[in-house]
């Protein structure tokens, strides 16, 4: 092991159950249980690189991770370290999927003039209000009916009508749309289905409580 582990934290990196939920407070050292448990499974498990993937929520904590992993224990290659989006762009790519995701500030830009129309003056809070929502109700899996946006309803469904027909006019996506499209893929083929469960044999997923329901769906 890289690191001298407490008997918690090795009973972490060697569990056996088919599916373990490891609870711990921040500082508790998941990140150094996580790529310890990686070399576990290559090293003590001969399980492939190939065959693992460990996923947390941004690419700056991937990359550290990766790069943690590789020189404590001197790897030369390793499982991918990546986002669920960074996952998501990888498996539609591996389909044939043609994907061109949505410049961040084009997104500001269609908010915001739609904001502009309701209110005198139009803050950056409110554009990521507005922008968070339409992220949430595409991740919520309910009718547009039912979702309780937190800025009035008649502003929230008009900058989501503008902004999805910005990116069907232009042939955009978003991250949010990659979820729903692997997600789409995997109910709708099954052979692709098998091939990814044969494939993906271990998942490490840090901070599994932001999961929102299409990735806990995926997973």
């Amino acid at each position: 092991m890289g690191y001298n582990l407490d008997t918690y934290q090795m009973n972490a990196v060697k569990a056996e159950e088919k599916n373990a939920l490891i609870v711990a407070a921040p500082g508790s050292g998941k990140t150094t249980v996580i790529i310890n448990r990686v070399n576990h499974l290559v090293k003590c498990k001969k399980i492939s690189n190939g065959n693992i993937i460990v996923i947390t929520f941004t690419k700056a904590a991937a990359q550290n991770m990766k790069k943690r992993y590789a020189s404590i224990f001197n790897a030369n290659i390793a499982p991918f370290f990546g986002t669920f989006h960074g996952l998501f762009y990888k498996i539609l790519l591996r389909c044939g999927k043609n994907i061109d995701i949505i410049e961040n500030n084009i997104v500001h830009k269609i908010v915001s003039k739609v904001l502009g129309k309701y209110f005198d003056e139009v803050s950056e809070d409110k554009i990521k209000e507005a922008i968070n929502n339409i992220s949430l109700y595409k991740t919520s899996r309910v009718s547009l009916k039912e979702f309780n946006s937190s800025i009035a309803k008649e502003i929230f469904e008009e900058a989501l009508e503008r902004y999805e027909d910005y990116k069907k006019e232009n042939n955009k996506k978003d991250f949010d749309d990659l979820a729903i499209e692997v997600l789409e893929l995997l109910k709708r083929d099954e052979k692709i289905l098998l091939a990814y469960r044969k494939l993906f044999k271990y998942v490490l997923v840090d901070e599994f409580q932001d999961c929102d329901e299409m990735q806990i769906d995926f997973l």
